[in-house]
């Protein structure tokens, strides 16, 4: 049996379920056309139906009432499952979050558009032993228009060298490489530039050998559009040598990430978001922290006052960006020092209220010795789900249904019993 688009559903408080233990009649069966169901379901005992369809009020309640519950999913895992006991009959119940339909790609607030990443093959090497690396450079277009790669450029770890006739994959021209420092460094010039739809990604990947010590060995790639920002990959596609006392790369490398919880939020209910921006010197050289930006997600978040907490404990200075987002700001002086392997987080918290969607943030840091701006790029992803699907399924009697929720009402699309 399935009913559309029936609102205000009323609830079996489950304290008076589970103690008063005797067999309720739910709304629901007073509307049962046992026609749609089959002879062997009619002929089971009303207990059946009141269990499952107990088990289906029990999940709901579960999702609008309990805090955290919703967090028991995620978009890599959306179902969560658990057993119930009604009058003696055991309910095993499911919910499964639907994404967003169609969710928008993640909004830019700065003018970096194309990511690049980079990964390397082998990780490890024995030390003082000649070795060819395969090295891979990924680059995706993550604006909301089509882009062009200008040039590409690759600084090499401390006496590698670039093998000749090993580019591939977006061009198999050779590189100019760049001598004369510590580092060779290799730039692609491309003509005509190469063109990135959105969400497009293009891979480039080159070979380079060494003969190297005992160490830890880091590359980063840098990315250079015709319109926008140069954004890099940061120090990464590490390579181990033998055992070194140091995991740390050898030389000045930072690592910018950011995270949120809850992950999962309903729609239309207020929420707050606590987020977390960790600052880690995975260099063997100290780095100087002067600035760091956020910029919140857009759909109305906002900072909440005195929520500061980590590297400092000050309210950030607030600007609206024309997009609607707001732009955070600390400044620290004197600068803040961080060591190799020292790491830093700060800790904010945010106000919203959203509709179904996927919302996501930006984080900058600006550092000295060397200058550099790191760029988290969209990270600290909220999904607010489209709906649910339920199931309780008590053994004779499986009843389904989809949910959408707004704030603490609910509306049920279709309720089908088995």
């Amino acid at each position: 049996m399935i009913r559309k688009h029936e609102k205000g559903l009323a609830f079996i408080p489950l304290l008076v379920i589970l103690s008063v233990g005797s067999l309720v009649i739910p709304a629901f069966l007073d509307r049962l056309d046992t026609r749609l169901i089959s002879p062997s379901k009619a002929l089971a005992e009303p207990i059946d139906y009141y269990s499952a369809e107990s088990g289906a009020e029990h999940v709901l309640w579960r999702l609008i009432y309990e805090v955290g519950f919703v967090n028991t999913m995620s978009s890599a895992s959306p179902t969560t499952s658990y057993n119930v006991n009604v009058n003696n009959t055991d309910v095993t119940v499911s919910v499964t979050m639907l994404p967003p339909y169609q969710p928008p790609p993640p909004p830019l607030s700065g003018d970096e558009v194309l990511r690049v990443t980079k990964t390397v093959s082998p990780t490890t090497a024995t030390p003082d032993v000649s070795q060819t690396f395969t090295y891979t450079i990924q680059i995706e277009n993550l604006s909301q228009i089509p882009q062009e790669l200008e040039r590409l450029e690759d600084l090499l770890p401390v006496a590698f060298s670039y093998v000749p006739g090993s580019t591939s994959g977006i061009t198999t021209s050779d590189p100019n490489i760049i001598t004369g420092g510590p580092r060779d460094k290799l730039k692609w010039k491309y003509t005509p530039n190469i063109p990135f739809q959105p969400g497009e990604i293009k891979t480039l990947t080159f070979q380079a050998t060494a003969t190297p010590s005992e160490a830890v060995y880091c590359n980063e790639a840098e990315a250079d559009p015709e319109d926008g920002k140069k954004s890099t990959s940061g120090p990464t596609a590490k390579i181990t040598v033998g055992n070194p006392e140091s995991t740390l790369c050898a030389e000045f490398g930072a690592e910018l990430t950011k995270t949120v919880t809850p992950e999962i939020a309903l729609p239309l209910k207020p929420t707050t978001f606590t987020y977390t921006i960790t600052v880690e010197n995975i260099g063997s050289v100290k780095v100087n922290l002067k600035n760091l930006e956020d910029v919140l997600p857009p759909g109305g978040f906002t900072y909440v006052s005195g929520s500061s907490s980590g590297i400092t404990t000050s309210d950030p200075t607030q600007q609206l960006e024309p997009d609607g987002r707001w732009k955070l700001k600390w400044t620290f002086p004197p600068k803040l020092r961080i060591n190799p392997g020292e790491i830093k987080t700060q800790t904010i918290q945010a106000q919203a209220t959203v509709d179904t969607g996927i919302y996501c943030n930006e984080t900058w840091i600006k550092l000295e010795a060397p200058t550099e701006w790191i760029y988290s790029w969209p990270t600290a992803c909220v999904t607010v789900p489209a709906g649910f699907d339920i199931e309780a399924d008590s053994g004779t009697i499986t009843i389904r249904a989809h949910i959408l929720i707004s704030g603490n009402t609910f509306d049920v699309r279709s309720w089908q019993i088995e």
